[in-house]
């Protein structure tokens, strides 16, 4: 299928999946018309469009990068922790939780701990899927924050969770929850 799509400027993670049958190793039925392109292409439109395209290394998570993470939440979970920045700065934001017709039942937030308002939330709307069954979702996205005192809180349902699947899991399990890491590496731990 060819399919045009304008994106606005910015990064973006281009991710191809499979199950564990047919494919370019062990085909189990007949081969497709050419075998040589099986997965995910990305072109241009305009050849005049490369000029504003460069390519990266996608690394799912660093580390070394890892300021806070709410992971690994089982059923009926609700967790917090509270973090300052002594400086502004851009952070990842990367949760996996549960979600499905436009609203999130395994989810986290972020709250300005002096003003008690809500500066990041994990939206269904700003999800995509995360593998697995259709209601894994996952948001991975960069967020501009102001010097300040925070808390990112994660709260979690009855069911469908870490260790606990009542469908298949995603295929990052072990990050169920959230997240919260500096987006580049030209930051101190200092400063957090």
């Amino acid at each position: 299928m060819n399919k045009t799509i304008s994106l606005p400027a910015g990064r973006y993670a281009a991710v191809y999946a499979t199950d564990d049958s047919h494919s370019p190793y062990e085909w189990n039925s007949a081969v497709p018309y050419d075998p040589a392109f099986w997965g995910l292409t990305i072109n241009l439109k305009n050849d005049g469009d490369k000029q504003y395209f460069s390519k990266f290394d996608y690394q799912r998570i660093n580390d070394d990068q890892v300021l806070y993470s709410l992971t690994r939440l089982r059923d009926d979970d609700f967790v917090s922790k509270a973090f300052t920045l002594k400086k502004s700065m851009d952070l990842r934001i990367y949760a996996v939780g549960e979600g499905r017709d436009g609203e999130m039942f395994d989810y986290g937030w972020i709250v300005n701990a002096t003003t008690h308002k809500k500066v990041w939330e994990m939206d269904y709307h700003d999800t995509e899927h995360a593998g697995g069954d259709q209601k894994n979702r996952l948001i991975d996205q960069m967020v501009p924050f102001e010097k300040g005192n925070y808390i990112a809180y994660f709260a979690t349902d009855g069911s469908h969770s870490y260790h606990d699947w009542n469908a298949s899991p995603p295929y990052d399990p072990e990050h169920w929850g959230l997240t919260i890491l500096a987006a580049n590496n030209n930051f101190s731990r200092g400063d957090i």
